[in-house]
């Protein structure tokens, strides 16, 4: 009997705050459990349905066992402003941590504020200490900082008697949407584990005070003058740095126009920020696949093989197509699947050694460019390749990278989808035209296309360099090969092992 897939349960610290809130909807949204975690109760009308609310410490750590309880992972989006709170944000870390490793919790990511450690105010000394907290605890921790939420800036704007608008001159906003830092919370509490620790997230575009007053004022009915107000004080002041700004990473999707209107169909005002809404490494991809005699690495030939580039709308630049002479038996099997019979490879195919020795020079041509080679499930393609190298006394390839691996990296950003995760699923999925499937080629670009579909999708998680990209993906295949090995010793052979190296084995 197949077991029932697990569906991660995400604990949220402060789940009925403002960002909490917003983190606890998300996750629903997701499809995954989420158990809110508050010190008071929750009215039931407050309570957003399908999630569980608990009530629990941080400071005291009473009822925080129970509240970790069955958990994969717990996002901390605690917050305060007052010297109470404040001594919380201190003192809380610990007592989480503690909690958290007795119920074998090691995931935790915490909502933070861009440049916190810049300045000088008392609170946000309390959010730099609660991260020094979280990381030098024994938790695998991310720490998600971002820029001022729509709904601050508003009330900041909103200062001035009478419904007039505040002007606080000489400052500079990139105000973010609350859900938009709820989805990168989200994110990083759904990846396995996190080799970067510190993430920024930060709104559309950046705005001068003039502009967000004026904006302000017209969507609250226009009512009053515009007043200019010094920005002084340690919290104030540290807006006039530009410290709160992250303009190469306009990553939000609602802009501040967006948000005081409602309106989703654009901002309302000229000169946005441009977001970037794909990963550079997405830009230009080298794509690979073969067709094969068989499924074994050590004892397979290649039959047929493809190398092409994609620019960044994956139109294919160029390519290069090899049909192999195996030197053996084409299995009837495997000829049903690739269309080539040993008699067609002997007549028009290559001497596999040459056409070996061309495939591997191609592909360290491609890496030595700096464009990464995207393979479909590429432990196997490259360790093939590898065999193939070395049957025929050719040098192959030495730790290739980077490598783009479609497969690891869409069980790495959507764990919990169900159904198949082959090349077709996967196309499917993403909505890349697959047309001649177990065609070299048409799988080669395929691949390509998918792993260009990932990286829109899934942005916060994937704007990372193609080095890092590779660092990642050696991580996560070792991570889901020992799940996989688990699994099938505990439903089919306790005696299953599997390889988690990558990308050649």
């Amino acid at each position: 009997m197949i077991p029932e897939p697990h569906i991660p349960l995400i604990v949220v610290l402060g789940g009925t705050g403002r960002a909490g809130r917003a983190v606890v909807a998300e996750g629903r949204a997701r499809g995954v459990r989420v158990r809110a975690v508050s010190r008071g109760t929750v009215a039931t009308d407050a309570s957003i349905p399908g999630v569980e609310y608990v009530t629990a410490d941080v400071v005291s750590g009473v009822g925080l066992i129970a509240a970790f309880s069955g958990a994969d992972a717990i996002i901390d989006a605690t917050d305060g402003v007052t010297g109470a709170a404040q001594d919380t944000l201190r003192r809380g870390p610990r007592v989480v941590a503690a909690a958290a490793r007795v119920s074998r919790i090691r995931r935790l990511v915490l909502l933070s504020i861009i440049a916190v450690d810049r300045g000088v105010s008392g609170y946000y000394a309390a959010k730099t200490a609660q991260e020094h907290a979280y990381r030098d605890s024994r938790l695998d921790v991310s720490i998600v900082r971002a820029t001022q939420f729509h709904d601050f800036v508003d009330q900041l704007f909103g200062l001035a008697p009478f419904g007039w608008t505040t002007e606080l001159t000489g400052t500079t906003f990139q105000p973010i949407a609350v859900r938009d830092v709820a989805a990168r919370l989200v994110d990083e509490a759904l990846v396995p584990s996190g080799r970067e620790r510190l993430h920024t997230v930060a709104g559309p575009e950046v705005l001068t005070s003039r502009v967000i007053a004026s904006l302000r004022r017209s969507a609250h009915g226009g009512r009053g003058p515009i007043i200019p107000v010094p920005a002084v004080g340690a919290i104030l002041g540290f807006f006039r740095t530009g410290l709160n700004l992250a303009p190469e990473l306009a990553n939000g999707t609602e802009t501040f126009a967006e948000w005081l209107t409602g309106d989703v169909g654009g901002p309302a005002y000229s000169d946005p920020v441009t977001t970037t809404t794909t990963a550079t490494w997405a830009s230009t991809l080298a794509v690979f696949d073969l067709e094969t005699t068989g499924i074994d690495v050590e004892t397979t030939r290649i039959v047929t093989a493809t190398l092409a580039v994609l620019d960044a709308d994956g139109v294919v630049v160029e390519r290069t197509d090899w049909l192999v002479d195996p030197g053996i038996i084409i299995p009837d099997g495997a000829a049903e699947i690739h269309g080539i019979t040993t008699e067609y490879a002997r007549i028009n195919g290559r001497v596999a050694a040459d056409a070996i020795a061309e495939i591997v020079a191609a592909i360290r041509g491609r890496l030595a460019d700096g464009i990464p080679l995207v393979a479909y499930n590429a432990a196997y393609d490259l360790s093939v390749l590898d065999r193939e190298a070395r049957r025929y006394g050719i040098p192959g390839l030495v730790s290739p990278s980077p490598v783009v691996d479609p497969l690891v990296i869409d069980k790495a950003v959507d764990t919990y989808r169900k159904g198949k995760r082959t090349l077709t699923a996967a196309a499917e999925h993403y909505g890349v035209v697959l047309d001649n499937a177990h065609d070299a080629g048409a799988d080669a670009i395929a691949a390509g296309h998918v792993a260009q579909a990932i990286a829109r999708r899934y942005p916060h998680a994937l704007t990372i360099t193609a080095e890092e990209l590779h660092a990642r993906q050696v991580d996560w295949c070792h991570q889901q090969a020992e799940s996989f090995q688990s699994y099938m010793r505990r439903t089919k052979d306790p005696e299953f092992t599997t390889s988690g190296a990558w990308p050649v084995r």
